[in-house]
């Protein structure tokens, strides 16, 4: 903001030069007493330094820190408020959702035992031991599987 307050000053001072080159030209000023062959740069000057300086306490204080209200703190509690709301909503999805994780790796991990489970027996049965008796070598014995 002063930088803007400096360009104004800028202005005027530029604005000022380019009429005091019409100091020939001189008007009658009436402030509260009737001011005559007043030069009309004079006039411009004097205006704009006192409307520069009636400007320049708003300017500098606008940005001065003001005592919140009532209703101010109002806001903020009722905000502080809808964000703890948010976040304790936020935790209880965050919870639900590693249950249900929990849940479904659970849920794999007993269809995969049952998976398990049912193919084991299944292959037990279907194939056959061979058996292979090295105890008498003899062709008489009747026991041995692998004569034809």
């Amino acid at each position: 903001m002063p930088l803007k307050l400096i360009g104004s000053l800028i202005v005027a001072a530029v604005a000022a030069l380019f009429t005091g080159y019409n100091l020939d030209n001189r008007c009658d000023v009436w402030i509260f007493h009737k001011f005559e062959s007043v030069p009309v740069a004079l006039t411009i000057i004097v205006s704009l330094m006192a409307g520069v300086i009636i400007t320049l306490p708003f300017t500098l204080g606008r940005n001065a820190p003001r005592k919140p209200t009532e209703k101010d703190m109002e806001l903020l509690r009722k905000a502080q408020r809808k964000e703890a709301r948010q976040k304790l909503k936020d935790e209880k999805r965050a919870a639900k959702e590693a249950r249900q994780a929990e849940k479904a790796l659970e849920a794999q991990k007993k269809a995969a035992d049952k998976a398990a489970a049912s193919t084991a027996p299944a292959a037990s049965t279907s194939a056959q031991p061979t058996t292979v008796d090295y105890g008498d070598p003899s062709p008489s014995s009747s026991e041995n599987p692998t004569q034809l």
